[in-house]
């Protein structure tokens, strides 16, 4: 093509001097004039395999608009649609593979007389974004609120065109040549942008059902309640799971005191059968309060995941106030208990000390008695409690 356009340059340089090479000295033709033609700039080279055409330019590929078949475009939501709104099973969240729901308030001219915004969702796979597509076009309405959906709008990388790997940690780019029906046209545009979607303000509040699908028979007030109360048991939940923590760890406390004391009990054993009875039956009592404990955290785990169910299962019905208060009711009565296991103890560990300063007594006497040569060998325990 540069060769083909130096020889058009030539020939018509040629032209305007009379068909002939100019001559300087009054016509001596051994003074030739050498003629130059300005050099065109390179143009960057074409990729291989390029489905479009080796006529167009580094800038033209890189505006092509190509379908992108994992998005939807969707236009004409209501003005308080949010990312939670939009994950719901009764909206698109029942296709499944929804990777990231983009939002734009941004409203065209021939829109900002209608309540209308674009969303754009991501899907990871192509069958559930046609799904979605599907849905938007199809939905229907009480208040007359039309949508329209079609593939998102995608361009070619610009690493990908200069044959060089791309860098960029998720790309929203294209990095590998489209198909021709992948190609966006001005007719596409256009005909997207002729359809109707949105609604128009003035039958906003005329009393029909509601910026929901059929199907969804719940009015705005009554959705937006749902999204604030299903907020409002997140939070609450994730209060059961810092105090069940709490409770695992207290319970932990518990068991090293158990263990503890049953090291305790294993040496008092060796010295005086006495306090192992009686050491013995403290750790029955508290292996019987440990295992209280225990089926109380049990009925706490249980408890929490009933919550949990409920929760999946209650997205569109209201909160039930009363059993959140008889959870409350059974954490405060579980820390009541807890700290009076922690006094029980304290007392534990006095009646210990005394345990102690008496069996040393009993050591005194006992050398005392053992001075008077008193035959004490052929006493028994009850001889010995009664001396």
């Amino acid at each position: 093509q540069l060769h083909h356009h130096q020889q058009q340059q030539q020939q018509q340089h040629h032209a305007s001097n009379g068909g002939t090479p100019a001559t300087a000295g009054g016509g001596n033709a051994s003074a030739t004039a050498v003629v130059t033609t300005p050099r065109t700039p390179m143009t960057p080279r074409i990729p291989l395999n390029c489905p479009h055409g080796d006529n167009l330019s580094m800038e033209q590929l890189q505006s092509i608009k190509l379908r992108n078949r994992q998005v939807c475009n969707v236009r004409g939501l209501p003005s308080f649609a949010t990312e939670t709104l939009l994950r719901m099973k009764e909206w698109y969240g029942q296709f499944q593979g929804v990777f990231n729901i983009t939002i734009n308030t941004n409203k065209p001219k021939a829109l900002t007389e209608k309540d209308s915004i674009a969303a754009f969702i991501t899907f990871d796979n192509e069958f559930s974004a046609t799904q979605a597509i599907h849905f938007s076009n199809t939905a229907t309405f009480g208040d007359g609120r039309r949508l329209k959906a079609a593939f998102g709008i995608q361009y070619y990388c610009r690493n990908f065109l200069h044959s060089k790997p791309c860098t960029v940690v998720n790309c929203r780019y294209r990095h590998e040549w489209a198909n021709a029906k992948d190609v966006i046209t001005m007719h596409d545009l256009d005909d997207f942008k002729a359809k109707d979607c949105g609604l128009s303000r003035e039958l906003m509040g005329s009393g029909g059902e509601g910026d929901v699908p059929n199907g969804f028979d719940i009015s705005k007030e009554q959705l937006q309640k749902i999204m604030s109360e299903k907020i409002e048991m997140r939070m609450l939940n994730q209060q059961l799971t810092a105090t069940n923590d709490k409770l695992k760890q207290q319970l932990v406390e518990i068991q090293l005191k158990y263990q503890a004391l049953v090291a305790d009990a294993t040496k008092l054993q060796q010295n005086d059968n006495v306090k192992l009875l009686r050491l013995q039956q403290e750790n029955e009592r508290l292996r019987a309060e440990n295992e209280r404990l225990q089926a109380q955290a049990k009925l706490q785990l249980k408890l929490q995941q009933q919550q949990q169910q409920q929760q999946q299962e209650c997205s569109a019905v209201e909160t039930n106030q009363d059993e959140i208060k008889e959870f409350e009711a059974r954490i405060e009565t579980l820390q009541s208990e807890n700290a009076a296991l922690k006094k029980k103890n304290l007392k534990l560990s006095d009646e210990h000390n005394v345990l102690n300063i008496k069996y040393k007594e009993l050591e005194q006497r006992l050398e005392h008695g053992s001075a008077s040569k008193l035959n004490y060998l052929t006493w028994n325990a009850r001889d010995v409690c009664n001396w």
